[in-house]
């Protein structure tokens, strides 16, 4: 794993584990209701945040435009 999978996948689950907790506090009843609307919009951004990173891994990195790269000439620069 490179060290940049293994930086989105500590990030991810960062994340995951935040959303776990928003989860807990949106849906606790003793939450005030002022609270509620600032908690909702960040736990519904941060699951956002996980299902595009998340699809961004499934997606091949390779030819994603279809174009392929042409044979390097140094004299061409």
């Amino acid at each position: 794993m490179a060290d940049s999978e293994a930086a989105e996948g500590s990030y991810v689950e960062l994340l995951k584990r935040m959303k776990h907790r928003l989860e807990l506090a949106v849906f606790d009843e003793k939450t005030s209701p002022r609270d509620l609307a600032a908690l909702t919009k960040r736990l519904s951004d941060v699951a956002k945040e996980i299902n595009q990173l998340e699809d961004a891994e499934k997606e091949p990195l390779d030819d994603l435009d279809g174009s392929a790269d042409g044979e390097f000439d140094a004299e061409n620069i």
